[in-house]
């Protein structure tokens, strides 16, 4: 019992002497720990203040440069913005534009047509005598459009001329005018004289007197041709007015068609004559047929009797 007492001692003040010597080495070690945490933190918070000075320092650069960076955002947005409306009303203003260049562009087509019937009507309308001195502008006109060298412009152009040709025309023939040209005499011959054209009416003299008349159209001609004057006076009148010492001028109110008629006009003769051959035996009968009515009407006459 006391051999067990002993021993249990004895243990326990080794098991003593152990703990505090592991217990001075523990102590030891978490000292140098500790000073190594307090090293590293200090260490660390040092870095931490380096850190900061350096984020304080380089914050207002980064802040100005933010905001210029979100000013210049906002004027690009804005410039953006003024160049899509400026693209929008740009479309609508080229979309108007196209839709007036076709209107313009029918406009154009209308007016041409409509030109180039009024020249057509211009023409036919002219007196056989005033062709000659419309042709260079009847041709230009009517010419131009087929004429590919020509710009839109320069067809338009010499169609125009002819329209103010037209309207001086409309001037001379309301108060009367006289120009230069060409006749075909009752002979057949070209003579070259001087036309005075009042209204409708156009009359002729010729460069030596010999011939004046009335200028009218002959079927087949493309040259005026002089009807003389039937009267004596109507061609005196005429005669003064191209000399001009009179104010008389002979007017045809038919416009040509007592000519036409007068020549269309012939004898019984004449009618024959153009019957040929086959008008001997209609005659024969004719005469055949009128002695038989002649002898039925006396042989009735003798039996009333």
């Amino acid at each position: 019992m006391k051999i067990i007492n002993l021993t249990v001692c004895l243990g326990f003040v080794l098991f003593s002497s152990l703990s505090y010597g592991q217990s001075e080495k523990n102590g030891a070690s978490f000292q140098v720990a500790a000073q190594s945490v307090q090293q590293q933190l200090e260490e660390s918070v040092a870095e931490l203040n380096q850190l900061r000075d350096k984020i304080a320092e380089e914050k207002i650069p980064l802040a100005r440069e933010l905001n210029d960076l979100e000013s210049e955002l906002s004027q690009v947005r804005q410039e953006y913005q003024q160049t899509t409306r400026l693209l929008d009303s740009r479309t609508l203003d080229l979309s108007n534009l196209r839709t007036e260049i076709k209107s313009r562009e029918e406009e154009s087509t209308y007016l041409s047509n409509l030109l180039g019937e009024y020249i057509r009507n211009f023409e036919s309308r002219l007196h056989i005598a005033e062709m000659q001195r419309y042709e260079n502008a009847l041709e230009e006109a009517k010419l131009a459009p087929e004429n590919t060298n020509l710009s839109e412009k320069e067809i338009y152009e010499a169609q125009a001329r002819l329209l103010s040709v037209s309207l001086d025309r409309l001037e001379d023939v309301v108060g009367g005018t006289r120009f230069n040209g060409s006749a075909v005499d009752p002979n057949g011959l070209v003579k070259q004289g001087t036309f005075v054209m009042a209204g409708p009416s156009v009359i002729f003299e010729s460069e030596d007197g010999g011939t004046v008349g009335t200028a009218e159209q002959r079927l087949g001609s493309l040259e005026p041709s002089i009807v003389p004057f039937g009267e004596p006076a109507d061609a005196s009148a005429a005669a003064n007015l191209f000399a001009g010492i009179g104010a008389s001028f002979p007017l045809d109110p038919t416009q040509g068609n007592a000519h036409k008629i007068e020549q269309t006009e012939e004898t019984f003769v004449e009618h024959v004559k153009k019957g040929g051959p086959v008008m001997v035996p209609i005659f024969a009968m004719a005469g055949i047929a009128l002695l038989v009515a002649i002898f039925k009407w006396l042989s009735m006459a003798f039996i009333r009797k």
